[in-house]
């Protein structure tokens, strides 16, 4: 099939290149994985999530606060962050694994691990994340 010499030339700009933006972790930008990113964790106590990512609740921003208290179930927290990534992947590509028991599994903790990943995004994209 002809391609249209209009597509050919809106492809061939370098914005439409992969890798068209070097990632450059002293300012922040990268997708995943940058030094800056902080560890990680939460701390809970009385039902309450009183740190994230080793941020004390008194310095949330107001992200922060409402995923806190309102979008990360506190029963399964703390389960659902010591639990290693690794054995989430394995069983999702283990053919011996049951879909129920990686349902089951799942259940523990997928909530949270969504949150965080959405919480890492939005420091990310919103200009959150530590300047060097």
């Amino acid at each position: 099939m002809k391609r249209s010499k209009r597509f050919e030339a809106l492809e061939a700009r370098p914005v439409n290149q992969d890798g068209f933006v070097e990632e450059w972790p002293e300012v922040g930008l990268m997708a995943m994985g940058s030094p800056n990113d902080p560890i990680p964790s939460i701390k809970i106590e009385n039902g309450k999530i009183v740190e994230m990512d080793g941020v004390p609740r008194s310095k949330f921003d107001f992200i922060e606060q409402f995923i806190a208290d309102y979008a990360i179930d506190v029963k399964v927290a703390e389960k659902a962050m010591a639990t290693d990534p690794a054995v989430i992947a394995k069983m999702l590509v283990d053919v011996n694994v049951s879909r129920q028991e990686v349902r089951s599994r799942n259940e523990e903790f997928a909530h949270i691990h969504q949150v965080y990943q959405w919480y890492h995004r939005k420091r990310q994209c919103f200009g959150f994340f530590p300047l060097v």
